[in-house]
């Protein structure tokens, strides 16, 4: 809050966000640090009041200023923008986002803030790896290419490989090193991830993608105050319940 208060106070964006486009990345951290990992992840019939305080969040955020004026109808390449030209001071996203940013050595990765009175440790992350190496089961039934197929894959995917093809930051698939010449952004990057204490699958991993798409799509109404984050989140669970059920 003081972050946000100094940049407004510079005439700076406190935080690039698209609140309609793609509020996801807040979405999940704010749910992940109210209710911490367990909670986080339960897939409950109600909404717990750890995931309504979590989204709450986003009526404090936009009451102190935090998000662009227009955060209702731009999208999420705009504000992207927005941070890159250092219009806007703080960005939450995707690892893969790194490679995009080019102010390489006035740029940082920090941990998520938190919120008061969160259930969650320092070092709690939402990530996941949901593409990769893979072998086809007519190579894995064939004796004479399992083998190969098998060294093929760890070939691609031990740690010096990691660090040649990811430049140092890929933490997810295995434990890495820094390695010469990387920028300060990578580095900090590198230190991120490696401090780790728990990393949770988000929440459109758990629930079906039409229930998803109603906490998602509820976003600017609970921080707006017109709609309550307990409405949005029953909602989304009752159709979930409903099409698990089909």
């Amino acid at each position: 809050m003081t972050a946000i208060e100094t940049f407004k106070e510079n005439g700076i964006i406190p935080i690039a966000c698209s609140l309609n486009n793609v509020p996801h990345y807040w979405v999940e951290f704010l749910m992940l640090y109210a209710a911490g990992p367990d909670g986080y992840t339960e897939v409950p019939q109600t909404a717990p009041a750890d995931w309504v305080k979590g989204l709450e969040t986003f009526k404090t955020l936009r009451d102190l200023g935090a998000f662009p004026e227009d955060t209702d109808t731009v999208d999420d390449a705009y504000v992207g923008q927005l941070f890159k030209d250092k219009k806007a001071a703080m960005q939450l996203d995707g690892s893969w986002y790194l490679g995009g940013v080019t102010a390489t050595d006035t740029t940082v990765v920090i941990p998520f803030p938190g919120i008061e009175g969160q259930k969650a440790e320092a070092g709690a992350m939402v990530g996941g790896i949901s593409s990769g190496f893979y072998i086809t089961k007519k190579a894995w039934d064939d004796p004479d290419k399992r083998d190969a197929a098998v060294k093929f894959v760890m070939a691609h995917t031990n740690k010096d490989a990691v660090q040649k093809y990811w430049n140092g930051n890929g933490q997810a698939a295995c434990a890495v090193e820094p390695i010469d010449g990387m920028s300060p952004l990578a580095i900090s990057g590198l230190d991120y991830s490696s401090a780790a204490t728990s990393i949770s699958a988000p929440t459109d991993a758990r629930i079906d993608p039409e229930a998803y798409k109603v906490i998602i799509g509820g976003i600017v109404g609970i921080s707006t105050g017109a709609t309550s984050a307990e409405d949005v989140i029953n909602e989304a669970l009752t159709l979930n319940a409903e099409r698990q059920a089909q």
